[in-house]
């Protein structure tokens, strides 16, 4: 389930590391996120960071689809969906107000 807002998906992934050639996965997550990856097996680590926003509240899953040709397939590892805080507008004022506040009195 996800509430309207702003969230971040973030995951590792690397070659399968047995010398079998290339592996491709799809990443889907409802509309948000819809992408294909394609490594060699040597390939290293990598981390894959995608941020979007959720309109409404909605449900939905992720997906890790392998569509390589062996067992193993590329490697994942650290999948995280976390939400973003984004600063609201009144928090930004106050900030404004305080800096301006520590400029005047540094002036007197």
């Amino acid at each position: 389930f996800l509430a309207a807002g702003t969230y971040e998906l973030s995951f590792d992934i690397s070659g399968n590391q047995r010398n079998s050639g290339g592996d491709t996965m799809a990443v889907t997550l409802g509309g948000f996120f819809d992408q294909n990856f394609s490594l060699n097996s040597s390939d290293p680590w990598q981390t894959v960071t995608y941020q979007f926003i959720v309109g409404s509240d909605t449900s939905d899953s992720i997906i890790f689809n392998h569509a390589g040709g062996d067992n193993i397939g590329i490697m994942l590892d650290n999948v995280v969906l976390s939400s973003v805080d984004v600063p609201e507008p009144g928090s930004l004022a106050l900030l404004g107000l305080g800096l301006l506040g520590l400029r005047v009195a540094r002036k007197r």
